[in-house]
């Protein structure tokens, strides 16, 4: 038995132009009236099925056994069964595989849009990926970035020129590799750089801080023969050399338009050099591997054969006991010390203490128990910024600490990287990794 082009409309309105497409259901019965068909759609006038973007057609075919139990039911496609026990009941149903699929499709693109739209919001968007730096044999020192924009990336680079393959394996004539210190520049925050400066036949050793539009270089030439320190001036993009040191220099540093370096080996001095090229040695008991200029007082990290030493150094230099290892320093807005370094109980653990130079007292400000490297310090106005790290199996990487109120509180971003230097303007940091990338850290939103 069959039923077709059945209208159910239950309203009493007026037809409409939209009205000249009515309904068609058709229902087909077994002759016990078990229903067998059901097809539903909207057709035109002249009979033509609407398409599915207008109302998708149902379509459903029904299975009985003789005790008129539905045993099967195909809708679109789909066939659901059913079982029945003993008493009648039904106790089992098979929901088709098509369906599941369909069902793991959907859940599977969700998760897979999940994934994107978390990797486009993670740190992968502070990553510049920088172009000109990828060169063979460029050994990247340190960043120095002056604005958002600008910064420069000091280095030296080894070549060998005319060299082959098979003469580079030869032990009897090993190649003479010609190195040299260079610089590149960024215009662009990090995007592109390009050489701006090369010295030849030298290797860049140590490299200052930024002050007044400049930075000073320590180089020695390739056979180690002499040491010579180099000014660069920013504005005119140039390198400078000022004078040769016969001596090799572990620390340099500039501060209220002064020139400070330390010598390495004995006699032990540091050197102060005024605007007016006016010179001052301080006689030491060793050699300083970082050094800072605050008030007009300089300190210094001294090497120690037991262990780094922080000392107020001058014409009488004068030792301060720390409950510290030192290992770096910064300055902080109020003219007070931030020191680095380890606390050794009996596990290396990285600590921060802030120094008051009025009471000549040190407050642990900060803890780090799950570190155990701290590898660079940096601070800006109201901003400091520290790398701390963890040693692995290859290579040691690194996540990002900062303060924003002078050292007294920090936070940590997760970088987990190997990093090779970083740069701090204000509040933008950037991290050169070693793999000459750069990560782009807005310490307002890190």
């Amino acid at each position: 038995m069959t039923r077709s082009n059945t209208n159910y409309r239950t309203a009493m309105v007026a037809p409409t132009a939209g009205d000249s497409i009515r309904e068609a259901h058709s229902y087909e019965y077994d002759n016990n009236g078990n229903i067998l068909y059901v097809n539903t759609s909207r057709v035109k006038p002249d009979m033509i099925a609407q398409p599915d973007t207008v109302q998708r057609a149902r379509e459903e075919r029904f299975r009985w056994d003789e005790e008129n139990r539905l045993t099967a039911l195909s809708q679109n496609g789909y066939v659901s069964h059913y079982w029945y026990d003993a008493d009648g009941e039904r106790d089992k149903r098979t929901v088709p595989v098509s369906q599941y699929c369909d069902i793991l499709r959907i859940l599977i693109s969700l998760c897979l849009l999940l994934v994107l739209l978390f990797t486009l919001s993670c740190s992968d968007n502070n990553i510049i990926k920088s172009k000109g730096l990828l060169i063979q044999g460029l050994h990247p020192e340190r960043i120095l970035f002056v604005s958002e924009t600008r910064g420069f990336l000091v280095g030296y680079l080894t070549e060998f020129d005319g060299s082959t393959i098979d003469n580079m394996r030869d032990p009897k004539h090993p190649p003479q590799p010609n190195i040299k210190t260079v610089i590149f520049q960024t215009l662009d925050g990090g995007h592109n750089w390009a050489e701006v400066c090369s010295i030849p036949n030298t290797r860049i050793s140590k490299i200052s801080n930024i002050e007044n539009n400049r930075f000073y270089l320590v180089s020695c030439d390739n056979n180690d023969d002499y040491t010579q320190i180099i000014t660069y001036d920013i504005n005119k993009n140039q390198a400078v050399p000022l004078f040769h040191v016969s001596d090799a220099i572990s620390a340099i540093w500039s501060a209220n338009e002064k020139l400070f370096y330390s010598v390495s080996h004995p006699p032990y001095i540091m050197v102060c050099i005024d605007a007016d090229g006016n010179d001052n040695n301080v006689n030491l008991n060793n050699y300083i591997l970082e050094g800072i200029c605050v008030q007009d007082i300089v300190f210094g990290i001294l090497n120690n054969k037991t262990a780094n030493c922080f000392t107020k150094i001058g014409n009488q230099s004068q030792s301060i006991d720390l409950p510290l290892d030192p290992k770096h320093l910064c300055k902080t807005r109020d003219s007070n010390v931030l020191i680095a370094g380890y606390a050794n109980n009996p596990v290396k653990h990285t600590r921060i203490g802030l120094y008051d130079i009025a009471s000549k007292s040190l407050e642990i400000v900060s803890s780090f128990d799950d570190y155990s490297i701290i590898g660079e310090m940096q601070s800006c106005d109201n901003y400091v910024v520290a790398t701390i790290g963890n040693g692995g199996p290859f290579f040691n990487t690194y996540d990002l600490a900062y303060s924003t109120d002078s050292g007294h509180q920090w936070r940590i971003v997760k970088l987990n990287e190997s990093i090779i230097s970083l740069s701090l303007v204000y509040d933008v940091v950037y991290v050169l990794r070693d793999d000459m990338n750069i990560i782009k850290v807005d310490l307002h939103n890190p």
